[in-house]
């Protein structure tokens, strides 16, 4: 019996626990209980469809499923209910009764399931059976009953979804290892990234204001190496002044003290761009090893409701605005 899918969540998990109660009554008990959603959730079903919660019947060994919904009609409700034989993967009856608010109290729910399992379920009969009397008749040769081969059972997977314990030590450790080094990546590449738009954007400010004023050594004002305000400043400073004399086998550049801060903010913003690739990519290693947690072998459990299906996904890229893109993804 499945928890009835309902839009009144306490009516409906009410209604579910008096139908198992009544259900177990005329002989239908046993299996996990599990609702109506958690089993389409668990084998992928798209809508109730009969061939898909059959196969989610067979998974959890059971050959009968009861399910259905309630749902709220006018000041009272509408409850339907389903049979379905699982191995034909067919409805084996049905039924469908509107109830009101009463008919869910506490002192009238637990008649209310018995009438609903009863229009569900094939009635029973009380009459005895006719004895047949016994006469003295010649033996008769008995041919031997064939019983035809069974089917062989679902083939199980070899993962399963749960928390595993005691958890592998080697998931331990790669956890806090890519969890720590990726977290300490990706916070100093964001501290490299805030000194760019702070400390350095002021240096270079003062750099190119001080190249208006500087003066030589016989105290003249320099106008040779003037950055103005604006554009493209430290290509600027980095060009080369035609006609000037070589120092050290090199043509000076336009404004050396600039062009320093300048190389400075170029080194911080390559470091903060591969220490964000690299957290990113140890981000997703640690969510890798998360999901690992939580994934292990099958340990000899018939336990199918329980299959895991998953494909896992992960990627990590560096992005030219200086941050990383990273991403992760996996499925049941």
């Amino acid at each position: 019996m499945l928890g009835l899918e309902s839009d009144d969540a306490a009516a409906g998990a009410a209604l579910t626990k008096a139908l198992r109660k009544a259900a177990a009554k005329r002989g239908l008990g046993g299996g996990p209980e599990m609702s109506l959603v958690e089993m389409r959730l668990t084998m992928g079903c798209e809508s109730n469809t009969d061939a898909c919660l059959a196969g989610g019947g067979k998974a959890i060994e059971v050959r009968q499923l009861i399910y259905g919904d309630l749902r709220k009609a006018g000041a009272g409700y509408k409850v339907q209910l389903f049979l379905l034989d699982v191995a034909g993967g067919s409805i084996a009856s049905d039924t469908r009764m509107p109830l009101s608010a009463a008919d869910l109290s506490p002192d009238k729910i637990d008649a209310t399931a018995a009438k609903v399992i009863q229009g569900l379920l094939p009635k029973e009969t009380d009459a005895e059976p006719t004895p047949v009397p016994v006469t003295d008749v010649a033996p008769t040769e008995v041919t031997p009953e064939v019983t035809p081969d069974e089917p062989p059972p679902p083939r199980e997977r070899k993962y399963v979804w749960g928390r595993e314990k005691p958890a592998p030590k080697w998931k331990k450790v790669g956890l806090g290892v890519t969890a720590g080094l990726g977290g300490g990546l990706l916070i100093s590449g964001v501290v490299m990234q805030i000194l760019l738009v702070t400390k350095q954007k002021d240096d270079l400010a003062k750099a190119v204001k001080d190249s208006l004023t500087d003066v030589d050594e016989n105290g003249n004002l320099k106008t040779a190496n003037d950055i103005v305000t604006g554009g493209k400043q430290c290509t600027l400073a980095r060009s080369t002044t035609p006609g000037a004399a070589p120092v050290n086998g090199e043509i000076p550049v336009k404004n050396e003290k600039v062009s320093k801060v300048c190389n400075v903010a170029d080194g911080i913003y390559i470091g903060s761009v591969v220490t964000l690739a690299s957290g990113g990519v140890l981000a997703a290693a640690a969510v890798a090893f998360t999901v690992l947690l939580f994934v292990h072998k099958r340990k000899g459990s018939n336990a199918a409701a329980a299959l895991l299906r998953h494909d896992l996904r992960l990627g990590a890229a560096p992005v030219l605005t200086g941050g990383v893109r990273a991403g992760v993804g996996f499925r049941f």
